[in-house]
């Protein structure tokens, strides 16, 4: 096989044309149709997973205490209260 940059083996094409040698990937070296992952390749591919799933839970939690902090800071400031309850339905109110 020849290479084409660094570690990396190139696709080895059938100069005969006869069929004797399928088609590889560069990269790995296995049969194209072989849609396995390598071992280190999976592992990473899991720990991703996990990590974006952390990083989803805490901007979830991060987003709530904002939510709750808007809350409060409404109350103070329009209502006078220190409260995080979400102040009174103003529709249901009538005027005088």
């Amino acid at each position: 096989m020849s290479e084409v940059s660094g570690d990396i083996p190139a696709i080895k094409a059938d100069a005969a044309g006869d069929g004797d040698h399928p088609p590889t990937l560069a990269a790995t070296g296995a049969p194209v149709g072989d849609a396995r992952l390598a071992e280190p390749a999976q592992f990473r591919m899991v720990l991703v997973s996990f990590l974006a799933a952390a990083i989803g839970l805490i901007a979830g939690c991060v987003a709530f205490l904002l939510y709750k902090l808007i809350g409060l800071f409404t109350n103070i400031v329009f209502y006078h209260r220190f409260a995080n309850s979400p102040a009174r339905d103003i529709t249901s109110l009538e005027p005088g």
